[in-house]
Formats: C-alpha cells, structure tokens, sequence
C-alpha cells in the first residue's frame, strides 16, 4: 500500500473502532497469566511474526511500582493491557495485528496501532496517538468530523506510518509519514543496513533536507555495557571541545554547564559562562541562585560536532531496555569529569577555578555540591558550593 492508502486506511480504522466501541470493551478475556511492569511493555512497533518483545522487565508480582498490567495467552502474547482502571486490547490475524486504547470512559480511541502483513511479510505500520486533547469540545459530534478536526490541529495527534520494501526477504527501506504537534506532516526514509551475518545493523532515518539520524544502532559484541558508556562519554567529551573550538570564544571558559533531558535527551546542550561572569557569581551572596539568574539568558549552544551520535543510540536502546536510567546519568556526568579532568584538553582557553557539570535543571539535584562532586570537581570547589 502506498503512503496516502495506508493513511487514509488509518483514519477509516479510527472511525470504525470509534463505532465499536461497546463491542470492544466487551471482548471475552482469553488471557491464561497476568503479567506486571513499571511502564508501557509489548510496543506494537517492535513486532515480528517470531517473536513479540516486552522490551523491558516483567514480573509475575503485582507490586506498588507497577502501573502497567498485561494479559497473555498461551503463547506469551498480550491480549490486554491495564493501566489504572483502562483496559486496552491486542487483536492478531495473519493479515493484522492491532492494539487499541480508548480514552478513560470515551469511545475515542487515545491510541490505534496496526502491523499490516500480506504473504507472511510485514508491509505496512500505521500509528495515531492522541497528544494532550481536552474531549469536551467533541462532545455530540459523529466520529469523522472528530478526527477530521483532530488531524487539522497541529499539536492534537502523533501520527507515524510506514510502508516497506524488501530485498532477498529483508526489509531494506521504509518510507514514512509523519504527522507531529508543533511540526505538522512530512515525510522520510529509513534504510536498513545488515552486518555480513545478517543481523539488522542499523536504521537510518534521512530526511528531505538531507539530514539524517539513527533510528536504531545494534551495540557492538565486541564492548560490555559499561565500556559502551565509556566509549559515549569519551565521544561527547571530544564533540563538546570541538563545538568550543567552534565557538571561537573571547574570553576563557569559566563555568560549562552541561544540559540534558533525564530519561530522555542525553545529546547535550551548552551553556557558556565566562571566566569574568564566574567571578560574578562567586561574589554574590547565594552563588546558586545568581548561577541560576544568569543561566536563563539565551546562551545555549548546540553541538557542532555529533560523532556520538550513533553509539548514543545503541547505548540508549540497552539502558531503556533495562529501564536503568542511572546507566544514562553516570554516563553523561562522566562527560563532565572528563572535561574537568583534562581542562577542555587545552584546545580551549579556561578560567583557573574552570569547572564543568551535566544537569537536568527540570529535576536539579537535591544537592548541587554533590552534583559538581559526582561531576569530578575537587574537594576545594565543591565545598565553596555548599
């Protein structure tokens, strides 16, 4: 099917599984073991006719921790999912593979995912999530106006839709759609690449502008997990004295703040003090607060160099698997301690009192001194941070 078929198909399913909706949520229970997790498991994009991965832990104990409760029959694959008081179904046909999540106490469906097979080969992948939609205003309102509307708005869906082509049985392209808030419709191709033993290497998303990026990195069997962080850290090190360099600053590096999103963005961004305003800041009477006041200006730096990139990838996709972000955490203050430790290699001039820290301000550390202490700051410096 081609891009626009495999849309409109989506959006007809939309509207048929609106019309089900008091068929659906009376599906029979044809479950035999109950399953729990932390967060959302069993991701539709992740499904092959061999195997349906959970990609990431479960448990056959049902514990505070858990949100997510799941269904599976005989042959491990989940029929239901249970969030709070929502069920959500998993359907299989040979031809189709479809998960369903309505909206609490609503016949809109939040979230409509399907795998479209044809001869035992995956052909297709249509994906719509709702994004943060107020339901009132559909209140009386026929399911096609609904999702008329909801596709016109620009932050209301998520939408993702893939159509493959092989070669010799494997997947070597996909070409995509995407319909994303703040963003609106564009597409892309993927391009599947294969070690010489046929295991998937890595996908590639490369867009109309000639960008690309890694869409998935398989890790290299010749690193552990941990000299695969190692390897990151160093990468991003190198990557952030190259953009420095870049930079051409005027004046020596006092203070490099390190920015990232936990459990989600470690690509860093950089924000520049110089030796001068450092100065500044140490001289005021709460140096946290006056480093926050100054990190509000518009001094963001992104990275000009991305050798990282792609290794990045590959580390995330194991620390996501695992659900152990504090993998990811030590990892990117790492980076930090390393440019400490070498005072930006010298390629780049720095203040005497130099020091660099990876933070995510949305959470900020309990502690900000033991922050610059876990980011490789001596003694004497984090103590004037107390």
């Amino acid at each position: 099917m081609t891009l626009p078929a495999l849309k409109q198909d989506l959006i007809d399913s939309w509207i048929t599984a609106y019309d089900e909706y008091a068929t659906r949520k009376e599906m029979k229970d044809t479950s035999v073991k109950m399953m729990y997790a932390e967060t959302i498991r069993f991701r539709l994009d992740k499904y092959t006719k061999e195997k349906f991965p959970a990609q990431g832990p479960l448990s056959t104990e049902e514990r505070p921790e858990h949100s997510y409760a799941y269904g599976l029959d005989e042959s491990g694959k989940p029929v239901f999912s249970m969030f709070e008081e929502q069920k959500s179904f998993y359907t299989y046909s040979d031809s189709l593979i479809e998960y369903l999540e309505y909206e609490p106490d609503s016949p809109v469906p939040a979230c409509l995912q399907r795998v479209i097979y044809e001869g035992g080969k995956k052909v297709g992948f249509q994906s719509i999530i709702l994004n943060d939609v107020n339901l009132r205003q559909f209140k009386g309102m026929a399911a096609k106006p609904i999702i008329t509307k909801l596709l016109k708005d620009a932050k209301s869906v998520i939408c993702i839709i893939e159509a493959y082509d092989y070669k010799d049985d494997r997947i070597v392209n996909a070409d995509c759609l995407h319909i994303m808030p703040e963003v609106g419709e564009y597409n892309l191709r993927k391009k599947y690449n294969y070690n010489a033993g046929g295991e998937l290497e890595e996908v590639i998303n490369m867009f109309s502008d000639k960008r690309t990026s890694y869409d998935y990195v398989k890790i290299p069997s010749n690193l552990t997990l941990q000299q695969l962080s190692e390897e990151v850290s160093l990468l991003i090190s190198k990557d952030i004295i190259k953009t420095l360099v870049d930079e051409d600053l005027d004046e020596p590096v006092g203070i490099l703040e390190i920015g990232y999103q936990e459990i989600g963005d470690y690509s860093p961004v950089l924000s520049v003090f110089s030796e001068k305003e450092q100065r500044k800041i140490e001289k005021s009477a709460d140096r946290l607060e006056e480093l926050l006041a100054n990190d509000e200006r518009e001094n963001i730096i992104e990275l000009s160099e991305n050798t990282h990139e792609r290794l990045l990838v590959a580390f995330m996709q194991e620390v996501e698997e695992r659900e152990d972000f504090s993998l990811a955490e030590n990892m990117i203050k790492k980076v930090a301690a390393l440019l400490n430790a070498n005072k930006l290699n010298k390629e780049v001039a720095t203040g005497p009192k130099f020091m660099a820290y990876s933070v995510d301000w949305s959470i900020g550390p309990e502690e900000f001194s033991d922050l610059l202490a876990e980011c490789g700051l001596p003694d004497n410096i984090v103590k004037e941070w107390k």
